[in-house]
């Protein structure tokens, strides 16, 4: 756990376009965490955090954090709107393998070398999603088909390590 590195990527591949994103992760007893895809470019809109203009990847303690009760919160949902299997998440202090797939307004999680989640941004079945969660009154919510990375913590040791941000043709 010796490469730790937050905050968001200004890079110009990570502006264009997000096409795959691999990050490795290695999470501190009851951590909880994240990937928020596809942020607004600059904060245009009134926000006061990353987590409110792109979908998030939950990178969580699932054996010892609360959220880890619930499959919309656990490691690997797409936060609060799609579910991730139980038991994919390796316990914390091991190194779990993530990755994010973009093309176009399809997007996928993965973890462990397992498909857990997949959707389709704008589609009415994410517009549903979106309309029924706690994200329904953030304006810009989602609708960003590009735009910034942040890796978020909320307080907790969280370590990541080979990071790559491949843009696909």
């Amino acid at each position: 756990m010796s490469e730790q590195h937050t905050g968001t990527s200004d890079s110009p591949a990570a502006i264009a376009a997000l096409r795959r994103y691999n990050v490795i992760a290695a999470l501190a007893h009851a951590v909880q965490a994240g990937a928020v895809l596809l942020l607004a470019n600059g904060f245009s809109l009134p926000v006061t955090a990353t987590y409110m203009t792109g979908p998030e990847y939950q990178v969580l303690d699932d054996a010892a954090h609360l959220d880890g009760r619930n499959e919309l919160t656990s490691a690997g949902a797409v936060y609060g709107l799609y579910p991730a299997p139980r038991g994919i998440v390796k316990r914390a202090g091991e190194w779990n393998a993530a990755r994010l797939l973009v093309n176009g307004n399809h997007v996928e999680h993965w973890l462990n070398g397992q498909r857990i989640a997949q959707y389709e941004l704008g589609s009415p079945e994410w517009a549903q999603k979106v309309a029924a969660s706690k994200f329904n009154d953030w304006k810009g919510y989602g609708k960003f088909a590009r735009g910034r990375i942040a890796l978020q913590d909320h307080g907790d040791q969280v370590s990541y390590r080979n990071i790559r941000i491949r843009v696909l043709p």
